[in-house]
């Protein structure tokens, strides 16, 4: 157990980040389904923005 802790440690860190780069303004996006309150443009993947959103909502239910 007691070398989880490095490891847990760290993805708290993590999280943390996560959170504290997080945009808190919901995305907006534009007619080609780019967002423009974060300048996100990749159609293939989500705005980080948003997985970030979700990833942290998961995390604290």
């Amino acid at each position: 157990m007691r070398e989880l802790r490095p490891a847990a440690d760290a993805l708290a860190l993590i999280r943390e980040l996560i959170s504290d780069l997080t945009d808190p303004d919901p995305c907006d996006f534009d007619h080609h389904g780019h967002c423009k309150a974060h300048g996100w443009t990749d159609l293939d993947r989500r705005c980080p923005h948003a997985r970030a959103k979700e990833l942290l909502e998961a995390d604290r239910a």
